[in-house]
């Protein structure tokens, strides 16, 4: 009489035992779904269009910076020369910053361009003859504007690009 009792005593435990477990098992098989579709991502940085213009009878390379991008950016330049070589810049609109750069005061609007920053050779080099090149690299550097919690504008030019996403 006793095995009368406990098996229905089983079979109902060992029925509550498997309804437990088939909650977790239907959600398991509802978790999953298909999506299709795309995005365009776009790291966005600001694009910028050079131009130099050199002329080897006076000496001089002009350097202006024409904002491409649909944002407003600040734009810093530097000279490079062999060491006997001195170099006089100057422009209106530019600054030379303590770290050796000179800054474009304001930022430049898209589809605006900087004022020009001339780069002279002042001395050429006694022993220098007619022919003779003189390379004078220009680099230019250009970040986004970014605001304070003012409103007033600064520029980041420590911010990094890290696999497509922009830091700092």
């Amino acid at each position: 009489m006793k095995a009368r009792k406990i098996i229905p005593i089983l079979l109902l435990a060992l029925m509550l035992v498997a309804a437990s477990g088939l909650n977790t098992a239907t959600a398991y098989f509802t978790s999953h779904t298909a999506s299709s579709g795309g995005q365009e991502l776009s790291i966005d940085m600001p694009p910028s269009e050079p131009d130099e213009d050199v002329d080897p009878i006076e000496m001089t390379k002009r350097l202006t910076v024409t904002n491409d991008s649909k944002f407003p950016v600040f734009v810093r330049a530097r000279a490079y020369a062999p060491d006997d070589i001195t170099l006089v810049i100057s422009g209106s609109g530019w600054s030379l910053g303590s770290d050796g750069w000179y800054y474009y005061d304001s930022p430049i609007d898209p589809q605006a361009k900087t004022a020009e920053l001339l780069v002279k050779i002042e001395n050429v080099p006694a022993d220098a003859e007619d022919g003779d090149n003189f390379n004078v690299v220009l680099v230019y550097e250009v970040t986004r504007v970014r605001y304070n919690d003012d409103g007033s504008e600064y520029a980041d030019w420590d911010s990094e690009l890290i696999r497509g996403e922009e830091t700092r």
